[in-house]
């Protein structure tokens, strides 16, 4: 069997690769690529099934280049692939007949090549990487991971791999890479070190080494297997309020009264975890403030500017894309502005510290002794750069409030259609429940935070920023889901609509 021994070895799976890329959930272009050729390759194993760690730029047909990870395995044409796998090409470069060429696959989901691959992690040090400079393994300083028995790929809405070993290790595998070194890695052990232990045990961080500087390709952590993360708990709360509704819903929009008595009556009541998730996202806010490798500075007018001019520019990035699904966005781009220009215009006040980035319910695991919070990568679209600056508190914040919209959404798309009389009927207790809970969470946090200096005195202008951070967080929604999701786009788009109405600080 011949094996690639250069980068341009590599070049023959480029137009499997190609075709690949916009069926995973992780490619972020949505379109098929103008160009993909390899970038590096790190070789873990070269005896068959052997396994390479690649990493290719892709290039769109606009001309934008990104970096994606895909760790490779080959077998011989003559060896069978497991089933479900990803194949990549038939025969190599040098292969003088089929009996001699290989196949190649995407490696993630075959448990030999899985567990090859956590084993070959479980050492620190350095190994050669073709087109970089090296790979490095760096185990967190409990020691090494240990041999696994089982390797179970990770299944669901993810914008990265992962692999789950036995059920006590995380492998989680960076698919869409930047240069700089991904949150996820460098905020668990600052928040351990500040003293703050609501989420997994850092156990390894991968990285490609160029001269340019690290890429992060890797990480892995503990795993926890029994909890139900905050999402899914939430969706539940929302089924039962419907079951429990003593009418059928017939489109008659029920008077508020009506909601907020279903609501507060319900037997599957969330806000009892919102007001524990508020008073979590406090204490991990203070830990991050506290962290000693981490920064904590005031903000500053140029701040409020800058986050105002970022917001504003992805308002104007989504009015010049001419999908006729953003049309429902152009009415209400005035009413943005004016809440940025709000935003901006704030006197200066609080402190700008690392953030989770990408909080949401979905983000946070209910175990048998309380929450954790997950997935510090921050948001999957942003480059390294952007995720890893200080920015105020109140976008984590902001980015939980939506997350109880948006859950409060999906149930009632779960119930039923727009088209449907049910629909009109069931929104408004959607949002009754998503008021109620935004209240409880965002009443816990304050509790936390007062006196803090992390949040500005004023109550006005915590409001102020709220309501431009939601905005700016839905607009995020939007792109998002314009790339990824396209059916679930006119969840932000309907809720930038009311935002300002339902927003609701006390």
């Amino acid at each position: 069997m011949t094996l690639p021994r250069d980068l341009d070895d590599l070049r023959p799976l480029a137009p499997a690769i190609r075709a690949m890329l916009p069926r995973q959930r992780w490619f972020a272009g949505g379109r098929s690529p103008a160009r993909v050729e390899p970038h590096a390759c790190c070789w873990v194993r070269r005896e068959a099934p052997a396994l390479a760690l690649t990493v290719w730029a892709v290039t769109d047909p606009d001309g934008l280049a990104d970096r994606y990870h895909l760790p490779i395995g080959f077998r011989p044409v003559t060896q069978t692939v497991p089933e479900g796998l990803e194949l990549l090409a038939v025969e190599g470069p040098g292969a003088s007949a089929a009996a001699d060429g290989w196949l190649a696959y995407e490696a993630l989901r075959d448990p030999e090549l899985a567990t090859v691959l956590l084993a070959w992690l479980d050492r620190p040090g350095r190994e050669p990487c073709l087109g970089a400079t090296s790979v490095r393994r760096r185990l967190a300083p409990t020691g090494a991971m240990g041999p696994a028995g089982s390797a179970a790929p990770l299944t669901g809405d993810h914008t990265n791999s992962g692999v789950v070993f036995d059920e006590r290790i995380l492998l989680k595998v960076f698919r869409r890479i930047w240069p700089g070194v991904n949150p996820e890695v460098e905020l668990g052990p600052a928040l351990r070190a500040a003293g703050f232990d609501r989420l997994p045990e850092p156990l390894l961080a991968l990285e490609l080494e160029t001269a340019g500087g690290p890429w992060s390709l890797a990480a892995a952590q503990t795993y926890l297997p029994h909890g139900t993360d905050g999402f899914t708990l939430a969706l539940t709360s929302l089924r039962d309020l419907f079951g429990d509704l003593r009418f059928e819903p017939d489109g008659a929009v029920p008077m508020p009264g009506i909601c907020e008595e279903a609501v507060s009556g319900q037997g599957g009541s969330f806000e009892g975890d919102a007001h524990r998730l508020g008073d979590l996202t406090g204490r991990m806010h203070l830990a991050l403030a506290a962290a000693p490798d981490l920064e904590a500075e005031p903000v500053g007018t140029a701040d409020q500017v800058r986050w105002a001019d970022e917001m504003e520019a992805g308002l104007d990035r989504l009015l010049a894309n001419e999908d006729p699904r953003l049309e429902a966005l152009r009415p209400q781009a005035d009413a943005v502005r004016q809440a940025l220009t709000h935003l901006r215009r704030l006197p200066p006040a609080g402190r700008r510290i690392r953030l989770h980035g990408d909080y949401h319910l979905g983000q946070l695991l209910r175990v048998d002794d309380g929450w954790v919070v997950l997935d510090f990568e921050g948001e999957p679209d942003r480059p390294i750069a952007e995720r890893r600056q200080t920015r105020s508190p109140l976008q984590d914040v902001a980015g939980m409030l939506r997350s109880f919209d948006y859950a409060a959404a999906v149930a009632v798309r779960q119930q039923a259609t727009p088209d449907e009389p049910r629909w009109g009927s069931l929104v408004p207790f959607g949002r009754t429940w998503a008021a109620r809970n935004r209240r409880r969470f965002l009443g816990a946090y304050l509790e936390v935070m007062a006196g803090s200096p992390l949040l500005p005195a004023s109550p006005a202008a915590v409001e102020t920023s709220l309501v431009a951070f939601q905005l700016g967080k839905a607009l995020y929604e939007v792109g998002y889901e314009l790339a990824h999701r396209p059916d679930w786009i006119a969840i932000p788009l309907t809720d930038i609509a009311h935002l300002r109405s339902w927003t609701e600080v006390s």
